[in-house]
């Protein structure tokens, strides 16, 4: 749908040049920030994923945090 015959069609390139801008916009905010509201959103979301996989390893705790299931043969 984007590309055809191996080049990318006007609509993906256009895909292409938007998400370069919004990587350009994202790490400009990090680098040379104007205000410090976008660190706070990076770190509140950091501290979320921080804590999800923190809940994981605790209820994962059996086997050495690895899921173990019993295999039958022919099913």
């Amino acid at each position: 749908m984007f590309s055809r015959n191996g080049n990318p069609t006007p609509l993906g390139q256009a895909f292409a040049e938007y998400g370069r801008i919004d990587k350009t916009l994202h790490l400009l905010s990090i680098l040379d920030p104007i205000d410090d509201t976008y660190h706070r959103k990076l770190n509140k979301q950091l501290t979320v994923q921080e804590s999800r996989h923190r809940l994981a390893r605790k209820i994962c705790h059996g086997g050495g945090g690895q899921i173990r299931q019993a295999y039958r043969e022919g099913q």
